[in-house]
């Protein structure tokens, strides 16, 4: 398939032979190439410039050749340390220049640029070379289409034949854009989820706050209603002149509504327990016979709470 592009101000010919084409017609091979000897890779990108390049412009290059900018970056810091210490590149003023190796190196020179408005069609290489962008004005061009092998120089007076082809749109960055764009579709849907499941967890806490503190100022006012209740009891049976027995076991019968226990009667001996029992004074022998001068209580619902232990004092011979 055979596209016809005008050049322009910006645009440029991926000339077959160069770096740029073979990346372009291959990225999975720049990919592995990058990952496994991403110095080499820069140093293409540097035989191919005769100015020489700076870290920005070098980044930006093998991005426009499709690899991943977080890779680039990610990979860049050990580029350059390794750039520092060649011999075949040179570093001033911040920009990293291919010089030229020994005559006993193995070395690839890179392909000059020519001005295709300048050099006349019988003398221009063919197939090694990058055509950098010139006027809108110029005449029709086509790019070069699937790799072929480089051709040989032509001849002076050779007529330099064959149409190009314009480089085709590859395919494996079209599905890296649509993965891209499922993941973002993705992270936006699981964005959502996340806040619709805080809104829910918010609303879920404030009704908790809001039901414990009924339940607390429910509870209080059992008590006091409790409390209440039992004033009024004796209030009324002292005003009636009840017997002291008698008030007693109604208070009991009372208290014992809301699950407390009488540790003890007044006046009544027991052996001292110290768990049961706090002495008037001293500190007596567990066993030791002791009379009650005030009831404790202890209060069993889901488990047993000690409230407050008897008062006691040591029985006297």
């Amino acid at each position: 398939m055979e596209e016809n592009v005008r050049l322009g101000g910006e645009n440029l010919l991926a000339v077959v032979g160069t770096r740029r084409h073979q990346f372009l017609m291959n990225l999975p091979v720049l990919i592995e190439r990058f990952t496994s000897d991403p110095v080499t890779v820069v140093l293409e990108l540097l035989r191919e410039s005769r100015k020489g390049l700076k870290a920005p412009a070098i980044k930006e290059l093998l991005v426009e050749l499709g690899l991943e900018p977080a890779v680039v970056d990610r990979t860049w810091k050990s580029v350059q340390a390794k750039l520092s210490k060649r011999d075949d590149v040179r570093i001033r003023a911040n920009t990293y220049r291919w010089a030229q190796p020994s005559p006993t190196e193995d070395m690839i020179a890179p392909p000059a640029e020519v001005d295709v408005m300048d050099t006349p069609a019988s003398t221009a290489p063919e197939a090694s070379l990058v055509v950098p962008a010139v006027p809108s004005t110029a005449p029709e061009a086509v790019s070069a289409v699937p790799e072929i092998p480089t051709a040989p120089p032509t001849e002076v007076g050779e007529d330099v034949t064959g149409p190009e082809t314009p480089a085709p749109i590859r395919k494996d960055d079209e599905a890296a854009a649509d993965l891209a764009e499922a993941a973002e579709d993705r992270v936006r849907v699981l964005a959502e989820r996340c806040e619709r499941l805080e809104r829910d967890l918010r609303s879920a806490n404030d009704r908790a706050i809001e039901l414990r503190t009924a339940q607390k100022r429910q509870l209080q006012i059992d008590v006091v209603r409790a409390l209440a209740d039992l004033a009024a009891e004796i209030e009324e049976m002292v005003i009636g002149r009840t017997a002291p027995e008698i008030v007693v076991e109604r208070v009991r019968s009372l208290v014992a509504g809301q699950a407390l226990h009488p540790i003890g009667t007044v006046g009544e001996e027991y052996g001292f327990d110290p768990a049961l029992h706090a002495p008037l004074v001293g500190a007596p022998e567990p066993g030791t016979p002791v009379s009650v001068i005030r009831p404790g209580y202890r209060w069993a619902t889901f488990e047993e709470i000690l409230l407050h232990k008897a008062l006691v004092e040591r029985v006297r011979a």
